[in-house]
């Protein structure tokens, strides 16, 4: 499975590269006065670097241990990632900022959450030996759909009272830390498969 021992390699360093922007735009957003242009093209390349991500897991899972079930799910969330990234990069120069937000936030989000939750309960329902390290990968998904969740229901809980922007700088850092069990999934990924896991 040398293929899987490549790509695996190339999933860990553009994991290790989600994990840099994603600790980049936090440092943007936590200092008022680094609030630059710069954001926007490291927001673009965080999209981008995640978008890629799931090209390499889509390679892992679907062409190489042929699990071709994933096929459709994880072809929607590339297409919604790359449609989530053009609309950020257009739509912003058109409309409103609060405009784009919502178009962003309200139709692709929901189509993004939808079908990660979908990948999710797939990867349940998949038998361990299939994937190596899956438990990591599950873990991964999993944090994807929670921290999200958890980002859109700060404004609505009853005890705050000030702005709901301060509440969602305090977990930027859960935006970075679920990016870890990603890191583990691509090591663990490299490492030589037994024989008839080899031939899933």
């Amino acid at each position: 499975m040398k293929k899987l021992n490549l790509i695996s390699l190339v999933g860990l360093i553009v994991a290790c590269l989600l994990m840099l922007f994603s600790f980049i735009r936090q440092v943007f957003n936590l200092f008022e006065h680094l609030k630059t242009p710069w954001l926007e093209i490291v927001n673009s390349f965080t999209q981008l670097v995640g978008i890629s991500i799931f090209l390499i897991l889509r390679y892992m899972v679907v062409i190489v241990l042929k699990q071709v079930k994933f096929r459709i799910v994880m072809d929607l969330i590339i297409l919604f990632g790359l449609l989530g990234l053009i609309t950020s990069l257009i739509v912003k120069h058109n409309t409103p900022h609060s405009t784009f937000e919502f178009l962003k936030s309200s139709a692709i989000g929901l189509i993004l959450l939808a079908c990660n939750i979908w990948f999710f309960v797939s990867l349940l329902r998949i038998q361990p030996e299939k994937i190596r390290a899956l438990i990591y990968l599950q873990i991964y998904v999993g944090l994807g759909i929670m921290i999200p969740l958890i980002s859109a229901a700060i404004p609505l809980l009853p005890f705050i009272k000030s702005n709901p922007a301060y509440y969602f700088h305090i977990i930027q850092p859960l935006f970075t830390i679920g990016d870890l069990p990603l890191l583990v999934f691509f090591y663990k990924s490299m490492f030589p498969i037994e024989r008839n896991n080899s031939e899933m």
